[in-house]
């Protein structure tokens, strides 16, 4: 699986992530979608829209990288921008851009320096994230980031906040999340093998909690 696709099934399942990365809530809440611009190549990692009955919320534009692209932010405000113009109902947005390190950020953003630099786009670092958070949804996406040496160790302790903490998902897709960064992580690796990593018995999506979840 795909970083960015492993970053769709998160947001997917709890669009609420992203404002949790913000440090923000938003009033309402919002769907989280992949779009295609309309007689382009160009493909939207994801927009959070808010609901049609609040048209005065921005919509979110997030890209996620886990690699250098030194035309990254060429391509996403080409695509933003054509976007709004093909839809000219939106009038307030945001751009959201998840890397996976600073050193992978283009060096060269000259041309783009007055839109970073504004309050309409927000880089977040994941490898900067706070490493104790007691936000299950920070800790869901610091997993993704975590070596292969920590993720065991992160995942297990992120199981019992899920237990013990109050969800802010059912349990059961909490858990399902958990195994899905771990598959993604250690691909060479069985379910089972992984089950034994995390100190459990069973798969996850094996286990009486994950059943009543």
């Amino acid at each position: 699986m795909k970083t960015d696709s492993l970053f769709y099934r998160l947001f997917s399942t709890a669009p609420h992530l992203l404002f949790e990365l913000l440090g923000d809530s938003p009033p309402v809440p919002y769907q989280f979608q992949s779009v295609e611009v309309k007689q382009t190549a160009f493909r939207l990692d994801g927009i959070f829209l808010p609901p049609a009955s609040d048209p005065d919320l921005p919509i979110y534009f997030v890209e996620v990288q886990f690699q250098l692209d030194p035309d990254l932010y060429r391509r996403l405000f080409a695509e933003i921008f054509l976007f709004l113009a093909q839809n000219p109902r939106i009038r307030h947005w945001k751009a959201v851009v998840i890397l996976a390190r600073r050193s992978i950020e283009p060096k060269q953003k000259l041309a783009y320096v007055s839109l970073l630099e504004s309050d309409q786009v927000e880089r977040i670092y994941l490898n900067q994230l706070p490493p104790d958070s007691g936000l299950p949804g920070i800790n869901l996406v610091r997993l993704v980031v975590a070596s292969r040496r920590q993720a065991a160790k992160q995942a297990r302790k992120l199981l019992t906040q899920v237990e013990q903490g109050e969800p802010w998902l059912p349990q059961g897709v909490l858990l399902e999340l958990i195994e899905t960064i771990m598959v993604y992580k250690f691909s060479e690796s069985s379910r089972e093998e992984i089950a034994k990593m995390l100190g459990l018995a069973e798969s996850i999506t094996q286990t009486r909690v994950y059943q009543e979840g």
